[in-house]
């Protein structure tokens, strides 16, 4: 009985050390929430998205600089349909001011053989062991004028130098120790850049691929509280 009782008080500390940070995203189309299958206008043409999805990965907390944790889980899918939240488990002492994560899955992790939980590659976001993962895709449909009627598909990833497209992201925090991180992501911007009057798909690695992904990476914005 008393070691039953040691356990369960060592559990509770346990617990008691953790205080979680919320980590979502927002994806928005013009400052508004997006919706799936919902049609938006964008350079004359009407757009609707049919599918969202993206890695972020190597999540670390820092502060003035000098790294303070990192996540133990490698990667996170973010998937429109499903979860675009997740919980960070940070012990209750860490302070910080600053996050970093990638956008995407590197070359270290893509060939590590890990392919657990969100890796899976039956989550469809896996290419093959020469190509790796897809670290961002979207998917829709465009409505002409006309009335005519194209789907559009992008799917970024590669992980072979010198098309390595996973990118550092770096966000400031509003205040020190922040619980929860909300950040937004603009996808009518995403597809503004992409140009869909000219192209409307990209479904392999190389320098269009790599060119998108930093784009993508600078519309993550920390959203204000």
């Amino acid at each position: 009985v008393f070691f039953c009782f040691f356990l369960f008080g060592n559990v509770i500390g346990i617990n008691a050390q953790q205080k979680p940070l919320h980590f979502s995203i927002e994806p928005q189309w013009k400052q508004q929430m997006l919706e799936l299958e919902k049609e938006y206008v964008l350079d004359s043409l009407y757009i609707s998205i049919s599918e969202l999805k993206f890695y972020l990965s190597s999540f670390k907390l820092f502060n003035n600089e000098v790294l303070v944790f990192s996540d133990s889980i490698p990667a996170y899918l973010f998937d429109m349909e499903s979860r675009t939240t997740v919980q960070l488990k940070v012990p209750e002492t860490v302070v910080y001011n600053e996050i970093q994560f990638q956008l995407g899955i590197d070359s270290a992790l893509t060939v590590s053989g890990n392919a657990a939980e969100d890796l899976n590659p039956q989550k469809g976001m896996y290419w093959a062991w020469q190509s790796g993962y897809i670290n961002f895709r979207v998917e829709g449909q465009i409505t002409h004028q006309d009335k005519q009627k194209e789907n559009f598909d992008f799917h970024l990833g590669g992980y072979k130098h010198p098309f390595n497209s996973a990118q550092f992201i770096k966000i400031k925090m509003n205040s020190l120790n922040q619980r929860d991180v909300k950040l937004t992501i603009d996808i009518a911007e995403v597809l503004s850049y992409f140009n869909l009057n000219q192209l409307k798909h990209l479904m392999s690695p190389g320098d269009k691929a790599v060119e998108f992904s930093k784009v993508i990476s600078k519309k993550f914005i920390l959203s204000k509280p």
